[in-house]
């Protein structure tokens, strides 16, 4: 480069006559030009061909930054597959509910028989004798909460109540009836699981409870009785 810049140098002839040297001159500059011109198109052929090539890398990595412009963002065929989309988890069906599951049977009480009635026939003929004694009914459900709520509806509410019942009974000649009444108790331990539909037809566990639950009734007995 720096020889074809000293022949660009050349001086200029100053008279206009055509002598041997001033050709000669004039065909070295020429040379010179081409010379120049050809390696200047050398270099820049050569320049684009390693620009060509560094772009069409094929292993080169992806900025973050191209990569989310190549992919639009999406991770692709890289995603790690382990984890389950959200959108494949079933959907709860309706609400979660109750169901009792078990009933256990902690004691029974039979209470002691009491004389309620009494009523004697001194005739000579049955006697169709209508009476009316007292019963008592009571339902407890001892705890509280979710599954104590849907108990309580599920066994008809807890009650305490007294009431009068009519019964009608046969009395044969010279006999006498008598009507006993005891107060039964049961005491239970009940046991309920809460549970979750979903819209895959599965059912899942959410919840456990359980307490005491306590029942009473009077229970009657008759007794006939010969009065001679």
């Amino acid at each position: 480069m720096v020889m074809l810049a000293a022949l660009l140098r050349l001086p200029r002839p100053t008279r206009p006559g055509r002598s041997a040297p001033t050709l000669r001159r004039r065909k070295v500059r020429h040379a010179a030009w081409a010379l120049l011109t050809a390696t200047l198109f050398g270099l820049t052929v050569f320049a684009l061909s390693s620009a060509a090539t560094g772009a069409a890398a094929p292993d080169a990595t992806l900025a973050a930054a191209e990569e989310a412009g190549v992919s639009g963002g999406t991770c692709g065929s890289s995603c790690d597959s382990g984890g389950s989309s959200s959108n494949d988890d079933p959907s709860p069906s309706g609400s979660a509910y109750w169901v009792t599951t078990n009933q256990d049977l902690r004691s029974y009480d039979r209470g002691v028989a009491d004389l309620v009635y009494r009523y004697n026939n001194w005739s000579n003929s049955d006697l169709n004798h209508e009476f009316t004694v007292q019963r008592r009914v009571s339902r407890s459900v001892g705890f509280s909460g979710g599954f104590a709520d849907y108990f309580r509806v599920s066994v008809g509410g807890e009650i305490d109540r007294t009431y009068s019942w009519t019964d009608r009974k046969v009395i044969g000649p010279y006999e006498g009836l008598k009507v006993y009444r005891r107060q039964e108790t049961r005491r239970y331990d009940v046991y309920g699981t809460r549970y979750q539909d979903y819209d895959d037809g599965s059912r899942k566990v959410v919840g456990r409870s359980s307490g005491p639950y306590t029942t009473s009734n009077s229970v009657l007995g008759f007794v006939s009785v010969s009065l001679r």
